[in-house]
């Protein structure tokens, strides 16, 4: 077998119909089942559609590639995953957006038990460098190279090549751009007064604001379903946005503009998760404020004490601020009366960080 589980569809005199290797989601599983069931190939249908298209529909050609891995062809599914990837953007205006680096999943996916397709990310991951590096980037080419380097698992390969470019033009266009796609990294690694110069914060956190406000209006293509989806994407973002820049000006001892950044957010959104996200940002910064503790606390409360999320946020910063008790106490409490599983591993793990924090 190539995967774990494989299901195999066998006829009563021992002949193979069919065969579905590795994971699916319930729905496809179903929809799989039924189809053999009734002596159907779904790879047959799917290469009818791909017959249809011309082969230069990405979704199609990404349903026939699954489907090829699903029979453990993975050597002839790598290719069709792949010109999804490199051409399927050019097809589709939705691929465009959202397609290639969402593709990475599937072949990262594949490369776990069929390694060309992770040479092949590789080899795409370099010629994007030398593209970059050399000046010659297409529109886009430098959020698809951090996707790729995060999949890849070396993630410091743009910062570097950032780097590098900086030093060299650091007005330059493709610096600029590479810039926003780093940000990331470069809120990671704390260079915040680096991100500041650079950066008009007001301006930027208005934006997501704006577009978080703006989302889905006049839209006829979507759904009243996609539509609220859409919003609440971009909501998230907005303060998603909002806390980065928060952190960033914590981090440079910009107090009362951080405070003020923190109001403008809260008049966005003022929910329990919004507040925790303002705590964090402090807590990231490695040095938080009596205000993100009054976040953090406030958090808590607008969640009644049953979020495992804000519960280790509240710790932590509580930990931070010299007050181990109550923070040891916070969460041996929370462990004890909250349910899940999931919120138990996270406390523990919450636990365990403030006994090496102390120790350290």
């Amino acid at each position: 077998m190539q995967a774990s589980p494989t299901v195999l569809f066998i006829k009563a005199n021992g002949t193979e119909l069919d065969r579905i290797i590795g994971f699916i989601g319930s729905a496809q599983f179903l929809e799989d089942a039924t189809l053999i069931a009734e002596g159907k190939s779904v790879l047959e249908l799917v290469a009818q559609d791909m017959k249809e298209t011309e082969g230069k529909d990405p979704i199609v050609r990404i349903h026939y590639g699954r489907s090829l891995i699903r029979r453990g062809r993975l050597a002839e599914a790598l290719p069709h995953l792949l010109w999804c990837f490199d051409e399927g953007w050019k097809h589709s205006v939705a691929f465009a957006l959202a397609g290639r680096t969402a593709m990475l999943d599937d072949i990262l996916a594949l490369g776990q038990v069929y390694p060309p397709a992770i040479e092949a990310l590789r080899e795409r991951r370099d010629d994007l460098h030398e593209a970059i590096a050399s000046r010659k980037m297409a529109p886009g080419d430098e959020r698809v190279l951090v996707a790729l380097n995060e999949v890849l698992g070396e993630p410091q390969n743009t910062l570097s090549l950032y780097d590098k470019l900086h030093r060299e033009a650091p007005d330059s266009v493709v610096v600029g751009r590479l810039r926003e796609a780093v940000f990331d990294l470069l809120l990671e690694a704390k260079r915040y007064q680096e991100i500041l110069a650079n950066t008009n914060i007001e301006a930027k956190v208005g934006e997501a604001f704006r577009e978080a406000e703006q989302a889905g209006e006049a839209d006829g293509n979507l759904s009243a379903a996609q539509t609220e989806q859409l919003r609440a994407y971009e909501r998230q973002r907005a303060l998603y946005v909002a806390s980065s820049y928060h952190q960033v000006l914590l981090g440079v001892g910009k107090n009362e503009q951080a405070a003020a950044l923190a109001e403008r957010v809260l008049k966005f959104d003022d929910s329990a998760e919004t507040y925790n996200a303002l705590a964090w940002a402090g807590y990231l910064t490695g040095k938080p404020i009596e205000e993100n503790l009054a976040q953090a606390r406030k958090a808590h409360g607008l969640s009644g004490g049953n979020d495992a999320a804000i519960i280790d946020t509240l710790a932590r910063v509580l930990d931070k601020l010299g007050h181990e008790e109550e923070a040891r106490l916070l969460v041996e409490e929370a462990t004890r009366r909250l349910d899940s599983p999931d919120d138990r591993s996270m406390l523990n793990q919450t636990r365990v960080d403030l006994v090496r924090a102390g120790s350290s």
